[in-house]
Formats: structure tokens, sequence, C-alpha cells
């Protein structure tokens, strides 16, 4: 049912589904912000395949369908695929060594996506998260299993297509439903919809979704050039009379999903989605236009979305000739309806190639990036596939188009090779009241597990101040104190604006967070201008509920403002080792260490036998030095608060933080309407090189090269000994 109202004429809730976090390796784009930059630009990641892979030149014969060949030297790789922190997740060297690296990226780049949810990844153990991942390839797995002498336990857990969904369940405790879905091309997408249905049920209350895909080995590439779906010419010319295939693409997008209850940041709302098969046609991986005209329709419905509402659809288009004028047919019987403003379309395979089971999601984290910027991207066309029909009010855009309405409405195709089709209706995101935190100063904290890591981290950030200035710094520093995960090497900074909070992190240093250090309270015997206490109490409401509170407590001079500041650091988390008293002072102090009760009556001369010896008062049983001097951090009351109040306690606060106080910064933000906003990632520790591809035995060796579009020599015949064919299987003549 959509939402608005039942047939009865009753309201029915929301049933939109937030896309609150968001994560990609691309080729050419390791993350969405560098995804938009490259399909913006119209370019293409489209390269040679790196000799990692396979010998390309030595497998190439520009002939499709020769027998043993491929036609195409070029597809969309990742940079760096052999990189993973093992240990990070708890995964032993040998295990790594034999882990799918589909698995491995997988679970990096869910935290990266959940971090960017505002969540805290190590928070989720036992939550019902569900885990639905489009896989198509097995490339590993198949290498894993082809000596039987090397084949180990391993083989089984590293190998295995479902644990790519399981192993991510496992790492982070998950209890919602966790599984792997294959229905080829549209299978992260089916994956989305899966998520999406199992939220509205009530199944699981987040959800992982996306897809992952990666060319290990030359084989697929090889059935897809007998199939003719390859590009002889090496990229996705979608839409163009010259189109002659897709290039193959890899990579891993997920997204986090969640009910659209406002509970987070969110990039962009999943207002419907409709999944169904294309039945008989004219062949098993034959398009079939009915079926996908069906499919969107049925998707709009479910959104309650008008086709004339939507204007943007990022197509499957894969630059295949048949296959591009078929869905652009269904597509203009949907949209070509009156409408106010034309229906643009895209497709991201001209930028990244042909992604297969990933392909859907990133199509859809580009359509919720276009959403975000009201931009849509070039569409590079030299000449209009001839076999195309563009209905009236639908167009492929060849120059960069702003998109300025309010409240855009997007849709997303995704159609397996075997028929499965899926189509998605994505919508900007609800807009939330700007929150009502203090202007001003503000205290931002980084963490990493290395000194390197800490550093990228800290460039990541500072660039992101420069750019993302429509962001409120209070929301900013706000997420990073309380939706991370805080590791040793810590760095903070303060500042009052965007380019003051960048300069300050550019010229900070970081520190390595051991055990937490010594802090001393330090109270002082001379009254204190009042103003410093004024100010801070205007600007912190727990301050100015503190010392409303301290009505017909101790009125020495003095006594008031330092213990009612030492009493929030304290619900702060920061709780002082010992305290060091000097004339009044040694009343604060006093109280402080719970030597006397502020609200009993005292003279002048009331202190304690410890006061009276002139000797620090220790708090607990800790070990002090005996000269408290010797303490990491000394807080002084009042000289640390005096004139610029409020940067010199954030500047303590950040101080503290990056020498291991764990500070509780949900009590700190307590009294501030803040809001969580989406952020930079946190680098992951890529020290140690892990297997892409195994040894491959000497029956299997890739032939020696040879010149194109010569006769080609018969293909290596495998020596099979005891490992004979499979008897169902036959022999080729």
């Amino acid at each position: 049912m959509s939402p608005g109202v039942d047939r009865g004429g009753n309201a029915t809730p929301d049933r939109a589904v937030a896309v609150a976090g968001m994560a990609c390796r691309l080729p050419g784009a390791p993350d969405p912000d560098a995804l938009w930059r490259l399909v913006q630009s119209g370019d293409s990641a489209i390269q040679p395949v790196p000799p990692s892979r396979w010998d390309a030149d030595a497998l190439y014969d520009g002939r499709p369908g020769t027998t043993g060949r491929l036609c195409s030297r070029t597809g969309g790789f990742v940079d760096d695929l052999d990189r993973f922190d093992a240990e990070f997740f708890g995964i032993t060297p040998r295990e790594a060594e034999r882990m799918d690296p589909q698995q491995r990226i997988v679970l990096e780049v869910a935290w990266e996506a959940l971090e960017d949810a505002a969540l805290l990844p190590g928070d989720l153990g036992g939550s019902r998260t569900g885990v639905f991942i489009g896989v198509g390839g097995g490339d590993f797995g198949r290498m894993l299993l082809d000596d039987p002498a090397e084949v180990d336990i391993y083989s089984l857990i590293g190998g295995g297509t479902s644990l790519i969904a399981n192993r991510l369940s496992v790492a982070l405790d998950l209890r919602g439903p966790s599984l792997v879905l294959d229905t080829a091309c549209s299978g992260s997408l089916v994956a989305v919809h899966q998520a999406m249905r199992s939220l509205r049920d009530g199944e699981c209350d987040l959800a992982i979704a996306g897809g992952v895909n990666l060319c290990l080995t030359p084989e697929p590439s090889i059935a897809n050039s007998h199939a003719g779906l390859l590009s002889p010419t090496g990229g996705s010319r979608v839409f163009d009379q010259a189109a002659d295939g897709f290039a193959r693409g890899e990579g891993c997008a997920l997204v986090v999903l969640r009910r659209d209850d406002g509970a987070g940041p969110a990039h962009a709302r999943l207002l419907g989605s409709a999944l169904t098969a294309s039945g008989r046609g004219n062949g098993l991986g034959a398009p079939n236009g009915a079926a996908q005209e069906d499919v969107i329709r049925r998707a709009l419905r479910d959104a309650g979305v008008a086709p004339a509402d939507v204007g943007f659809v990022e197509t499957h288009a894969t630059g295949t000739p048949i296959g591009d004028a078929v869905e652009t047919g269904a597509l203009s019987r949907v949209f070509t309806d009156p409408r106010p403003a034309p229906c643009r379309l895209g497709s991201i395979k001209a930028a990244v190639g042909h992604l297969e089971a990933a392909s859907g999601v990133a199509s859809l984290i580009k359509t919720v990036l276009v959403l975000r910027h009201g931009l849509v991207p070039p569409v590079r066309v030299k000449e209009l596939n001839s076999q195309i029909w563009l209905g009236d009010g639908v167009q492929i855009p060849t120059e960069p188009c702003t998109w300025a309405e309010k409240g855009r409405i997007a849709g997303v195709d995704s159609f397996g090779y075997g028929g499965t089709n899926v189509h998605l209706v994505v919508g900007e995101p609800a807009r939330r009241p700007e929150g009502s935190g203090p202007e001003g100063p503000e205290v931002l904290v980084l963490s990493a597990r290395s000194e390197g890591s800490l550093a990228e981290l800290s460039r990541r950030y500072a660039d992101f101040l420069r750019e993302r200035t429509d962001l409120r710094l209070a929301d900013i520093a706000h997420t990073t104190r309380t939706a991370r995960a805080h590791h040793p090497y810590r760095i903070a900074a303060v500042g009052a604006d965007h380019a003051e909070m960048a300069d300050d992190l550019t010229r900070a240093t970081g520190a390595i967070a051991g055990k937490a250090p010594t802090v001393a309270f330090e109270f002082t015997d001379d009254e204190p201008d009042a103003g410093w206490l004024r100010r801070l109490c205007d600007e912190l409401p727990a301050l100015r509920e503190i010392v409303d509170g301290l009505e017909g407590a101790i009125d020495t001079p003095g006594f008031r403002p330092q213990y009612a500041l030492a009493t929030l650091l304290t619900e702060w988390g920061v709780h002082p080792d010992l305290v060091i008293g000097h004339g009044s002072g040694e009343l604060a102090a006093a109280c402080v260490a719970g030597a006397l009760n502020p609200y009993d009556p005292v003279d002048d001369t009331a202190v304690t036998d410890a006061e009276a010896t002139g000797l620090p008062l220790r708090l607990g049983t800790r070990l002090l030095p005996e000269d408290h001097s010797e303490c990491e951090i000394t807080v002084r009351f009042c000289a640390d608060f005096a004139g610029d109040t409020r940067p010199r306690l954030l500047r303590l606060l950040g101080d503290l933080y990056t020498f291991g106080v764990e500070l509780d910064w949900a009590v700190f933000d307590a009294f501030d309407d803040r809001d969580l906003v989406h952020l930079p990632p946190t680098p992951f520790e890529h020290g140690a090189r892990w297997p892409v591809t195994l040894p491959m035995p000497a029956d299997r060796a890739a032939p020696t090269a040879r010149t194109p579009h010569t006769t080609p020599p018969p293909p290596p015949t495998r020596t099979r000994g005891a490992r004979s064919a499979h008897p169902l299987l036959g022999r080729r003549s």
C-alpha cells in the first residue's frame, strides 16, 4: 500500500526507507565524492587490464567468439585490491590469505558506510541488522579449489559465496537476515529491494545492502566475448550509434538503510520499488521491453508517485545496441505523459564499466548524488543509436543540466541477464529543521590506529571543512565526538568557523593516548573575575544549572565558580586524581575531594587536617607523585578560563582527549540541539598485502602472445589424470 490513504480513506504510515549511509570503491572512485567528480566530468576510468589479473595480450583476439580468447584488453579496475586490514577485523594471516577479496572489500566498505551513517559499528552487536549482498562471480573461490592438494578449511570459508554476507554478520555480531542474492546484473539493486521489504515488515531494524564484483580471472570475460556482449573497442558507449558492448568493471558499493523516522542523517529516501521477471521472450538473455515497462509502473505505484513527478532515471544501459534501445523505449512509454519538465536519462557504465552484480547499487549512489547536487551529469553521445526512440519530454543530456526543482524524485533501473528486473524510486531526504546549538568555537576530535592514518584523516577533514561549509560546524564537531570510535592516535582542533577549524587542524600536533593520564585540579586563593563565569554560563546551560543549584552553599569568594566548573568537568568524565588548594581555594579542593560538604556551615579556618599539613589531597587509592608538578595535566582554576573563556575550555578538553582521558561527549552535548552528519571515514591500516590471484596450475597457463587476427592455436588441453571431467559434462567435439 502506498503512503497516503488506504481504500477506506484511513491514513497509512509513510513506508519510505532512508539511505542513512553509503560507501563505495569503484574504478577511479574510492568514495562517493570521488565518484561524483568522475561522473560530473564525463570522464571514464576504463584502463588496460592490470598484469596482476591476467595476461591480456596473450589472451587477446579482436574477433569476438574466438575459442579461448577475449576481444578486449581493457576494463574498470579497483586499485590496491590486495590490501586488507585483517587485524582490525580479528582475522588471522592464514585465513586472510585464502579469503575471497570480495569478502575483504565488503567488510571494509560496510564499515565505511556505517561510519557515514553516523553509527558506531562496534555498538551494533546483537542488533537486528540485516545484510543483503548481490554477488555474481566467484573467481577466487574457483581458484581455491583448483588444486586438491591445496584445499583446506579456509578454501570452504574463504571461497564460499554465501560467506560474503555471513562474514560481515559474524564480524559485527549482527542478528538480522544475512544473505547473498545472485540475479546477475540486477543483484545489488535486488538486495536493496529485499532490504527495504525486510525493514517495512519489521524483520530488521537496520540493513546493509549492495553488491560486489571483482574481475580476477579471464574466463568470465571470455564468456562475455563469446556472447557478443564485450566491447571490442574497449568502452561502454551507452545510447551511442557506435555502441558495441560493454567494458567489464569491478568494485563494491553498499548503502545503510533504516526506516525513515528521522533518527539520524539521511542522504535520500527510497520511496518505493518493484521486482519482476521478464518471463518468456526472445531468449534467456534477451531484454523484454514490456516487462521492463511493467516493473517501472509497479515501482511508481508502490511509491505513490506519478510519472510526471520523476525528473531523472539512472538507466541500466550498458552499451549494447539492442539492450539500450529496449530500455529507453520502455522508459519513454512510461514517462512521455504530459509533464512540466523533461525526464533526463543517465548511465554510470560509461564511467566505470559494467559492474555486473554491483552495478545497480553503484547507480543508486550516483542517483543520490544527483539529487543532492541538483545536477544531471552529461552522457557522452556523439550520435544517438538509430534504434532508440525517445518520447516527448524524455532526454539524454550531452551537457550538464541543472535540476532546480524542489522535492526532486528519480528512478533507478536494473535488469538481470536472466530476466530479473527491479526499479527503485528515490527522493530527496526530508528537510530537518536546523538545530539551535551554540554559535561560536567548537572542539573537533579525531583518532586513528597509527600516526600515518591520523595524518591522512586530518588531511581529509581539513579538505572536508573547507569544502562543506553548508554543514553546521557544531554538527560536524558533535559527530566526531559522539559517532566515531576513539582510537589511540588522537588529535584535536578548535575553531569558530570552518576555515579557522581547518587551519587549526593543519597546525595541530597529535599524541598517543596510552593509559589515562594523571590529572590534578588546582584551586586558587584569588577572587576570580566574575565576568568569565557569567560568559561561560551564558554559553553552557549545564554550568548555569550547577551554579543555580549552589544556593545556600559555601559563600567564600571564588568558591562557587571554581567548585561549579570542577563539578561540570567531572560530569563530562574529567575526574581528578588529586586536588590542590591555595588559601580560600582549599575549600573548593576539599569539597571536590569529599572532605567537606559544600552545604555545611564553615568559617575561614574550616580546613581539613590534610589541608592544614599543606599537602595535596589524594583521591582514592591511586599512587600519585608527591610533587604535583609531575602530573601530566593540571587544570588551574581559574587561570585556565579567564579571558576567551569558551575557547580555553574547549582547548583544555581537546588536550585531555588527546592524552587519553575518555570524556563523556554525549553528556557534553546533551544541552544543545545538534544533528549527526555524514563525515569522511577513518582510514584502514593496509600495511600487509594479501593474494588476489593464486598460482595457476601449469595446465591452465596462459598461451603465449601472438599477433592479433591470425589463426589462433588450439586451446590448451587440460591434463586431467585423476581429476576427470564430470560425466554429465561430456566433451566438446
